[in-house]
């Protein structure tokens, strides 16, 4: 017998981590007996998501004349829907898809915090306050402590209702690296460096760039899309870095790039709980990453840290580990190793959640 509905709600469907969660939570709510469905305010034309099939409610970006119509659909779709939960992805998504909830009566209405509140802009962080306090969420999940210590200062009554419920990813299948790398067209001999994200200032790739100059037989490879890309091509010719872009690479086929690489990369400005760090990891490799707390939360002591913007100390630690293998293979184990947690962890925590404030159909009419 179905527990019910859950309704996912994004703002814009695009090649993110959280229409990856997206999809974890509806396997896994499936498997436990609730009926998942996902919807998106709109779809992003560079949106490439194929493990999700989403209702989306308009055919671009609402402006502020379409904003209550776009409104009035969601609230007609979780009316028809009856749900037992929407799970709201990112704080624009939490305020349209709460207030129509509040109205469809859902008792369970759970945020989900994928990055820094505010993170879209300052209004943000008083509008989330606010909203927290009275009630509009029932549940206000962060996917890590580190962005969920941002909010201590907010008042008592929204922190009595987060909680953390760190990201996971599924672990790989073993890949054969030669295979993989004949199939990205990569040079055997040449040490790849890779990061995995939307070519963003916040995922800050020009720093990796710089730091490569001068480093022998390294070659950096970045599989994403974003408004940086010709700014990072034009860097590495100037840089004489050896630059591969691949453009976005859909879920089933990223766990092949992950074989390919010799190193992950990722000097971001700011992050979640980040799954394609944990892709990594998951897939064996060593990781180098920018200290900021998000980062040292999920790998502690087991990966290799440099300044965001210290480009300096960035090529020192590349160079060293392009160079030697011993202290590469070190870094491996202590990555290998780490426990990064499983996605049935998340499902169950999420399902908790739900359960809390579960009623039956009746209950509600």
């Amino acid at each position: 017998m179905s527990k019910g509905r859950v309704v996912q709600v994004f703002f814009v469907v695009a090649n993110r981590g959280g229409e990856r969660v997206a999809a974890q939570l509806t396997k896994g709510l499936s498997e436990r007996g609730y009926e998942p469905v996902s919807v998106g305010i709109y779809r992003s034309a560079a949106a490439n998501v194929d493990t999700v099939d989403f209702v989306v409610l308009a055919d671009a970006r609402p402006g502020t004349r379409q904003v209550i119509p776009v409104w009035w659909r969601l609230l007609r779709l979780l009316r028809r829907e009856r749900p037992v939960a929407v799970i709201l992805h990112t704080q624009v998504a939490g305020l349209l898809g709460a207030t129509a909830a509040l109205v469809a009566r859902v008792p369970s209405r759970i945020i989900i915090h994928h990055i820094n509140v505010g993170v879209s802009g300052r209004l943000f962080r008083p509008i989330e306050a606010l909203a927290g306090s009275v009630g509009l969420y029932t549940d206000i999940v962060f996917v890590g402590t580190a962005i969920h210590d941002e909010v201590r200062r907010f008042p008592r009554r929204y922190r009595a209702r987060t909680e953390v419920i760190p990201n996971a990813v599924e672990i790989p299948e073993p890949v054969d690296g030669a295979a993989a790398r004949a199939r990205f067209d990569l040079d055997p001999d040449e040490f790849v460096v890779l990061a995995v994200g939307a070519l963003t200032d916040q995922k800050n790739h020009e720093v990796l760039v710089r730091a490569l100059a001068g480093v022998p037989r390294s070659t950096l490879v970045l599989a994403g899309e974003g408004p940086r890309a010709e700014m990072l091509r034009a860097l590495a010719a100037d840089n004489e870095v050896n630059l591969r872009m691949l453009g976005h690479i859909a879920p089933a086929d990223v766990f092949a790039l992950y074989g390919a690489a010799d190193l992950y990369a990722m000097p971001s400005r700011a992050e979640g709980r980040s799954l394609a760090l944990l892709d990594a990891v998951s897939a064996g490799l060593p990781v180098v990453l920018s200290d900021i707390g998000q980062n040292v939360e999920v790998m502690g002591d087991a990966a290799r840290y440099c300044p965001t913007e210290d480009v300096a100390c960035w090529h020192r630690c590349l160079a060293e580990l392009v160079g030697d293998p011993a202290a590469l293979a070190t870094l491996r184990a202590a990555c290998s190793a780490h426990d990064i947690g499983t996605v049935e962890q998340v499902v169950d925590a999420y399902a908790a959640c739900i359960e809390r404030r579960r009623r039956t159909p009746s209950d509600r009419s």
